[in-house]
C-alpha cells in the first residue's frame, strides 16, 4: 500500500533496525523474500531469547533458516560491538557464516570458477564498542548512505 500511496520505487525498498529491531528487520526480510533491496541492522540476534529465564536459547539451525529465507537478491549491511553485553557478538558472526554459506556458488559453479551468488553482504565488527554501535555504523562508516544506494538486483 505504501508503494502505491507514496509512489515509492519497488526496486529501492529498504529496512533497518537496531538490537531487537535488527531481529525484526531480518525476519521481515525472510518473510518477504526479494521485497527489500537492502536490509541494515546493528547488534541483532538470530537465536531466540528466553525472557523468563534471562538467557539465550540454543537453536543453531536458526541461522541457516534465516539466511535461506532472506534469499539471494537482498543486500545486507550489519554490525556488532565486540564488547556487547546485551546481545552476544557470536549471533552476528554465525549469521554472517550462514549468509556466506547460503550465497556460495554450487560445487559445480565453484569448479567452473563461479563467484558467490547474490547481493552484497557487509559485516563490520567494532571490537572496542559495546551494544551501541549504530552511530559509528550510520555516520562514520556510511551504513545509511550504502543502504539507500542499493537497488534490487535482477
Amino acid at each position: 500500500r505504501a508503494v502505491q500511496r507514496y509512489g515509492a520505487d519497488r526496486q529501492r525498498l529498504h529496512c533497518i533496525g537496531e538490537s531487537l529491531g535488527a531481529d525484526g528487520a531480518w525476519h521481515l526480510a525472510a518473510l518477504k523474500p526479494n521485497h527489500f533491496a537492502a536490509v541494515g541492522g546493528s547488534c541483532g540476534s538470530v537465536e531466540p531469547y528466553d525472557w523468563e529465564n534471562w538467557r539465550w536459547g540454543s537453536e543453531p539451525e536458526a541461522y541457516r533458516r534465516l539466511a535461506s529465507g532472506i534469499g539471494q537478491r537482498t543486500a545486507l549491511w550489519f554490525c556488532h560491538g565486540g564488547k556487547d553485553d546485551f546481545v552476544p557478538v557470536e549471533q552476528s558472526r554465525r549469521f554472517l557464516e550462514a549468509l556466506q554459506e547460503s550465497r556460495a556458488p554450487s560445487a559445480l559453479g565453484a569448479l567452473l570458477g563461479s563467484r558467490a551468488d547474490g547481493a552484497e553482504v557487509v559485516y563490520k565488527e567494532y571490537e572496542d564498542l559495546d551494544h551501541h554501535v549504530w552511530d559509528k555504523a550510520y555516520w562514520d562508516d556510511g551504513m545509511i548512505q550504502w543502504l539507500v544506494s542499493q537497488r534490487m538486483s535482477s
